[in-house]
């Protein structure tokens, strides 16, 4: 995932980690985390992991999930 450099990684960090914790589907173990991958002129890159407790639901949480950094990404730039 690529986010804009006025992102506060720390703030997307929290917040997604927040939101995966939440839905009692994703796994505790290994606990979902949000992982720093590199940083551009363009934008800082960053990898959010999460497991599930069934592997039939992977695809159903990952567009729940992008949808969330969506929402997210969207927010921060209304806020400008």
């Amino acid at each position: 995932t690529g986010l804009d450099l006025d992102i506060d990684i720390e703030d997307f960090r929290n917040h997604m980690i927040k939101i995966m914790e939440s839905y009692p589907e994703i796994s505790d173990y290994p606990k979902p985390e949000v992982y720093g991958k590199e940083i551009s002129f363009k934008q800082s890159k960053v990898k959010v992991s999460f497991w599930v407790n069934n592997f039939n639901d992977k695809d159903k949480y990952k567009i729940i999930i992008m949808n969330e950094i969506r929402k997210f990404v969207q927010k921060g730039e209304n806020n400008e």
